[in-house]
């Protein structure tokens, strides 16, 4: 025989003996009770016939005579497993459970010690010896010889060869001496005369025989240490035949039974001496033995030296299989690992769930490339892994690797040495589809969160609104704008992107990314007329200064999922504005403040009342100065506040207006009752007599000044409230002032008026009819008015207001998580927004508002209720915001350009109109009706499957390029793919639908 035919031989034998190990495995029974009796001994010592003797099957056995007229008879049953041709061929090849029904006792009928027929045989026939023994608690031995090998004067080999194969299995005797039994099958039915011998005869000469081989055997060591035997054989020899000849109370053998030869033809339950024996059979196992409990090193498992050469191509055997079944379990990984990816959309709890995948896979691989790992490790440590990580996977998978992980065990242990894996490679192998694709796939979802996290930058959102519409003519342009620059880093800082072969969940996550943080989507709603509530994934306050606008507004609530930039002042004096944020991330951008202060006190125009007119007339009372404005309230909530300390928030009230200062006095008249004109004058009167008249007339009082006005009240100061949650709770960096406001400027009394002067009044007549009269002041003058007091004139004074509706943090909070559960399910930052949904549920929070001058109303909000439970009722898909879309970002341009639109969405599996997605849609100015836009992958499809039908008839050009994920586009820019936009882009648009149509299909034809 040449080597090639030596080594097809030994091929075929390491493939029989791997057919007889699995085919085992499904045949062999195991036994519900952990207590059994085995039935061990040579092949042809009859094991299989007396099982089913002593086991009450023996309605299934039958004697035959041999030959007519000879007398002697076989015993044979009706299911084929007693051979009956040869005592050398066993029929048994696998442990055969059979049970007593009526003591319940489970036998199990071993193969023999020595089959003839193959290493196959012997291998699969001592590795599932083991596995039984392995499945139970507690055993029985009975051990099983022919008459003919303890008789005198016969060949005693096969006895001795059993002796031999016992001592090797049970490692400890002494332990299961009360446990083993011996049973001589094949009794002759020997008589004297008429009389049949008797058992006690016949078991009395088989005790003389035993006696009779332990004298020749403590004599002769040699009968029993042969070569490769352990220094010890005889004396376990000896002690296995002394309890073989343990005698009871009466000197009777009581370890021996017989099985006697049937004396007639029929079944053997009908014959009436087998009957009888097999009483006694039943109380030596039942009564005679005791079960044992066993453990792990209690029996040793040998082959014989031409089985064992046969290992090493057996154990490279079990690794191809092993290398086969980790193919499978990492595809069944893989295909878990997908179904996941379609069901996910948290870029973190992604990055985490590949993370503690590719981990202990990975080192795993490499502890078998290094050789450092023995296959049954190796096997172990991939069962725990799958368990720890929750995976569901087929049972069948990892019992099969478990399977061979027995087997490798087992030829460990019947080598008696450890089994050196050559083929350790091929282990590693095994895991190679599934580590390349974890690690891929790590990589790619960290590359997607570096992408999201720098396209949520102010500078990349400030501009965003740009890519909500794209003009074809201008897509080379955006490729060469900051955003896909941006994009364009990334991708070479990860350069081995361009190896990865991405699924249809992975282009769906790239298109969310995108369509996230470069789409123009902040939301409003006005449930109130002086009421708006803003939405958004990013939002920036400057998006929002034309919404205040309308003056009607005095609550304006702004929820972000993501980041709240606050990149502009915004200056609400006045406007009795209650505010409220609420936002995982904000962001300061320069040195911004929100002004929320009350409106100042309008001063008096004029800023002095009316001053007397009229001699002696009091100047008017300054009114009182107007009260300043309350101030709004503010309530933020977040998690992370970035340049913080360049944040000012105040909510002062607003100063009280000035008083109005008392107007003046008039002044008083001069002279006030002088009878005449006060006027000199001269007359031609002759008279003849001298005489005179004089009088003194005095000046008019002045007016009083009017009193000043009082100051006007300074407005009640607002609450400012700014709750960090989580860890990053603690000290609040912004700056914020909230105090009343200041009282105005008392006004200034009025001046008095000034007295009227006084005046002496002469007249004079003499002889002759000479007559004169003159007035001539003198210094001497009537009262002044009394001045104005200042700020003294209280009346009409009024007091300072308070706003009649107060912001309710309460319901802010069940408004943001009303948003947020509506948008978490499949949102790129789930686990964050569901550990902010709880630090805010968690944190206890009061806000103080002020009523009036005296009293603080305080409103505590600690029992915020959790709405959640309700929320699970509202429709999550119902959306009634109004999307605020600047005037210069019209959905179809003036001209008639072909744009690409980003506010339509279509789902990646079908047509179904949803929110997210972000595809890029050809409309034209006119919006005629366009065919079905179908998914990218059912199109590409089409394509591999009708090539040959005219594609623009089957895409037209308005839809065609509306299905081209922007995706695909960073793809095919960035991971090395040519793009159709080059310097004959301005063709035609058909011209442009066939590039666009060719590349789309070459691009999937390639991957």
């Amino acid at each position: 025989m040449d080597k090639t035919e030596v080594k097809n031989t030994n091929s075929t034998l390491i493939k029989n003996i791997y057919d007889f190990l699995k085919n085992g495995d499904k045949q062999i029974k195991y036994s519900p009770s952990k207590d059994i009796v085995l039935l061990l001994g040579n092949t042809g010592s009859g094991k299989s016939t007396l099982t089913h003797y002593i086991s009450g099957n023996a309605h299934k056995l039958l004697s035959q005579e041999v030959e007519e007229g000879t007398g002697e008879y076989v015993i044979v049953d009706q299911q084929d497993k007693i051979s009956s041709a040869s005592t050398i061929v066993s029929q048994t090849i696998y442990p055969d459970l059979v049970e007593d029904a009526t003591t319940n006792t489970i036998y199990y009928d071993c193969p023999g010690f020595s089959d003839t027929r193959s290493a196959a045989h012997e291998i699969a026939a001592t590795y599932f010896i083991k596995k039984v023994i392995d499945s139970a608690s507690a055993v029985k031995m009975v051990f099983v010889v022919s008459h003919h090998s303890v008789t005198r004067g016969a060949d005693r080999q096969d006895f001795i060869l059993m002796l031999q194969h016992a001592t090797d299995f049970i490692k400890q005797m002494d332990k299961f001496k009360n446990s083993i039994a011996l049973v001589v099958t094949k009794i002759e039915n020997r008589y004297i005369g008429n009389k049949l011998v008797s058992d006690e005869k016949v078991i009395n000469t088989i005790g003389h025989y035993l006696e009779q081989a332990k004298r020749d055997i403590d004599e002769h060591p040699e009968m029993v240490n042969t070569a490769g035997k352990s220094s010890d054989s005889k004396e376990k020899v000896l002690s296995l035949l002394d309890i073989f000849l343990s005698k009871g109370e009466n000197g009777q053998y009581t370890r021996i039974g017989i099985f006697r030869k049937p004396n007639e033809a029929g079944s053997i339950s009908d014959i009436e001496l087998m009957k009888q024996g097999k009483i006694s059979l039943e109380n030596l196992t039942n009564k005679n033995i005791q079960f044992i409990k066993v453990t792990d090193n209690d029996f040793g498992y040998t082959i014989s030296a031409k089985s064992k050469v046969h290992i090493s191509g057996l154990t490279e055997e079990i690794n191809k299989t092993i290398v086969k079944q980790l193919l499978d379990i990492g595809r069944e990984v893989k295909e878990h690992c997908i179904a996941q990816e379609g069901k996910n959309s948290d870029l973190e709890n992604l990055i985490s769930t590949f993370q503690n995948l590719r981990e202990p896979f990975s080192k795993l691989q490499e502890s078998a490339i290094k050789d450092t790992i023995t296959p049954e490790m190796f096997i172990r440590e991939i069962d725990t892994y799958i368990k720890n990580s929750k995976i569901s996977i087929s049972d069948q998978y990892i019992q099969a690797v478990q399977k061979e992980g027995d087997y490798i065990n087992f030829l460990n242990l019947v080598s008696n040495k450890s089994i050196k894996n050559h083929k350790s490679s091929l282990l590693a192998a095994g895991l190679s589809n599934l580590t390349e694709y974890l690690n891929e796939s790590h990589l790619f979802y960290n590359v997607l969160k570096s992408m999201h996290q720098r396209l949520s930058a102010f500078d990349i959102q400030k501009n965003r609104n740009k890519y909500n519409t794209i003009h074809v003519n201008e897509l080379k342009d955006l490729f060469q704008s900051s955003i896909f620059i941006e994009i364009d880093t990334i991708f070479k800082e990860h350069s081995h992107m361009k190896e990865m072969k991405l699924g249809t969940s992975k282009l769906k996550l790239l298109n969310k990314v995108l369509d996230e943080t470069l789409k123009y989507q902040i939301k409003i709603i006005n449930p109130k007329i002086d009421k708006v509530i803003v939405r958004g994934v990013n939002v920036q306050l400057s998006d929002l200064s034309d919404l205040l606008n309308n003056n009607d507004i005095k609550f304006l609530e702004i929820y972000a999922l993501n980041k709240m930039f606050i990149d502009t002042n915004f200056d609400l004096t006045g406007r009795e504005i209650q505010m409220t944020i609420v936002a995982p991330v904000w962001e300061v951008i320069g040195n911004q403040s929100i002004i929320l202060d009350g409106k100042p006190g309008m001063d008096h125009s004029p800023s002095k009342a009316r001053s007397g007119t009229g001699y002696g007339e009091n100047g008017f009372d300054g009114r009182p100065g107007e009260p300043g404005g309350p101030a709004g309230h503010f309530i933020g909530i977040g998690k992370h506040f970035i340049n913080e300390e360049y944040l000012h928030i105040s909510a002062n009230g607003g100063n009280g207006g000035s008083g109005q200062d008392g107007g003046d006095g008039a002044e008083g008249h001069d002279g006030a009752h002088c009878p005449t004109s006060c006027r000199n004058s001269d007359g031609l009167l002759v008279t003849i007599f001298y005489n005179t008249d004089d009088a003194e007339y005095y000046g008019g009082t002045g007016g009083h000044g009017g009193n000043g006005g009082a100051s006007g009240y300074g407005g009640l100061k607002g609450s400012i409230y700014i709750k960090k949650v989580g860890r990053e709770s603690g000290m609040i960096q912004a700056q914020q002032t909230a105090r009343d406001g200041y009282p105005g400027e008392i006004g200034l009394g009025g001046s008095s008026g000034k007295g009227g002067r006084y005046f002496y009044y002469k007249v004079r007549n003499y002889i002759g009819f000479v007559h004169t009269t003159s007035f001539e002041p003198i210094n001497k003058w009537g009262r002044d008015g009394i001045p104005g007091s200042d700020g003294s004139n209280e009346w009409g004074r009024r007091d300072t207001w308070i706003l009649k509706k107060l912001i309710n943090l309460s319901n802010a909070v069940i408004e943001y998580k009303n948003y947020l559960l509506s948008n978490i399910n499949n949102n790129l930052q789930e686990s964050m927004l569901k550990t902010f949904l709880s630090e805010i549920d968690n944190n206890q929070t009061s806000v103080t508002q002020p009523t009036n001058r005296k009293r603080r109303n305080v409103i505590n909000f600690t029992d915020i209720e959790n709405s959640e439970e309700q929320l699970k009722n509202i429709n999550m898909h119902e959306h009634d915001p109004t999307e605020i879309e600047s005037q210069n970002n019209d959905r179809y341009v003036s001209d008639r350009k072909e744009n690409y639109n980003l506010a339509l969405h279509y789902h990646l599996q079908d047509s179904k109109h949803v929110p997210s997605n972000l595809f890029l849609e050809t409309e034209r100015i006119k919006q005629r009706p366009s065919k079905p836009i179908f998914p990218i992958s059912v199109q590409l499809e089409n394509m591999k499957t009708e090539k040959h039908t005219n594609i623009n008839n089957q895409y037209s050009s308005i839809n065609l390029h509306g299905n081209l994920l922007l995706s695909e586009m960073v793809l095919k820019k960035f991971m090395g793919k040519e793009t159709w936009l080059n310097n004959d882009y301005k063709r035609s648009s058909k011209e442009r639908m066939s590039s666009a149509h060719d590349l789309a299909y070459s691009y999937y034809l390639e991957h």
